[in-house]
Formats: structure tokens, C-alpha cells, sequence
């Protein structure tokens, strides 16, 4: 939501007329500085939640490696998201030139940051919540309720993503940094897929009806 909303304030404002726009820039910065801060809080304390045990069954103890790899990950990209920020509001106490847009301002001064900030974010995000998925599939101990929780969770980040990609103007930087690689592209294409055919069906049943 307050993505969103960065995302909003990043391409209004284009109104041909000279403004400053480093406030507007440091607002930007700040709306995902504070949610990495919480994340990289919870990613560090869970990093460590799921210890190896010697002559544990094989299944296990690979997704317990693999959790700890996707906490530490989300950790450390959250951790690059505070410093990228924190390092880009302090230059915003110097003067700059004036600016058209705010989007301009950001594309001319803070190209770099702004790339690095959103692609550690939404990869931080999404490492924690795949990590959060494992753990509840291994501790749960009804298999139907931690089968249901897993795929809740994938079908959740999914749904964030495509809702990312598709509902905002995230601009060629983060398309090329994150949307554009293979895999993740496949798996937004089908889930924009799966949703539009839902949609059809939807459509067509409303139809049927109303005859």
C-alpha cells in the first residue's frame, strides 16, 4: 500500500514547471525504509528458528537449509534497502538543480538508489514469505492444514506480484531488474493468465444467466 503509493508520487508532478523535489525524494525513500526495518527485524530473529539436527530425515533438513538461506537473504537485502536510504536521505541535504517531476529528480540524481531499494525490497519480501511458507508446511502437524498454508502463501505472493507488475507504472528499471527475468516472468504470465481466464468464466456465467 504505501508501494503503491510511492509509486504514485514518483510519476505525478509532471507539470513542465521547475520545482525542487528533494522532500518529495526523501518521502519516497522513507516509504520503504520503515517497512524493511520491520522485515529485517522478523527476518532476524526467525533466521535461526529451524536448527539442523545430525540424523534428521533428508527431506527436513534440506528445507531447513533452505529456510535459513531465504531468511538470511531476506535479511540482508532489507539491511541494503535501510543503508541505500539512509545514505540517499542524508545526500538530500545538499542543493540540486531544479527539477520538472519528481520522476526526473529521482532518474537524474538517484537513479542507482531507487533501482536498488525497490529490487531489495520486493526480493526481500518475497524471500520471507517463501521462508514463513516452508516453516508452516514442516511444523504443522495436520499435513492438510500445512499443504493448505503453503500454497496459500505462494498463491499470495504471486498475487502481489502480479498486482505489482500489472497495476503499477514501475517503470523500465524495476521491469528489467526483477519482472524481466525468466522465471519470474513465466509465473506472473500465468498467473495473469489464470486470472483473466477466471474473469472470462465469470463473464460468460453472468451472461448465461441474465438470458
Amino acid at each position: 500500500m504505501r508501494t503503491r503509493s510511492a509509486a504514485t508520487s514518483l510519476r505525478s508532478g509532471a507539470t513542465g514547471e521547475l520545482k525542487d523535489y528533494s522532500g518529495a525524494a526523501g518521502g519516497l525513500f522513507g516509504t520503504y525504509r520503515i517497512p524493511a526495518s520491520l522485515f529485517a527485524g522478523a527476518s532476524a530473529g526467525a533466521a535461526f528458528a529451524m536448527p539442523i539436527v545430525l540424523g534428521e530425515a533428508a527431506t527436513l533438513g534440506y528445507v531447513k537449509r533452505i529456510y535459513a538461506a531465504l531468511m538470511i537473504s531476506s535479511l540482508v537485502c532489507q539491511l541494503q534497502v535501510i543503508v541505500v536510504s539512509t545514505v540517499a536521505l542524508e545526500r538530500l541535504s545538499r542543493l540540486y538543480d531544479k527539477e520538472t517531476s519528481v520522476e526526473n529528480f529521482m532518474r537524474r540524481y538517484f537513479d542507482l538508489e531507487w533501482i536498488a531499494v525497490r529490487l531489495n525490497f520486493f526480493v526481500g519480501v518475497l524471500s520471507f514469505v517463501t521462508a514463513i511458507g516452508l516453516r508452516a508446511w514442516q511444523t504443522i502437524a495436520c499435513p492438510v492444514v500445512a499443504k493448505i498454508t503453503l500454497y496459500t502463501v505462494i498463491s499470495g505472493s504471486l498475487t502481489a506480484l502480479a498486482f505489482v507488475r500489472s497495476n503499477e507504472d514501475c517503470g523500465s528499471d524495476l521491469n528489467d531488474a526483477f519482472f524481466k527475468l525468466p522465471f519470474v516472468s513465466r509465473v506472473l504470465a500465468e498467473t495473469e493468465s489464470r486470472r483473466s481466464r477466471v474473469t472470462v468464466r465469470r463473464n460468460t456465467g453472468t451472461s448465461t444467466r441474465g438470458r
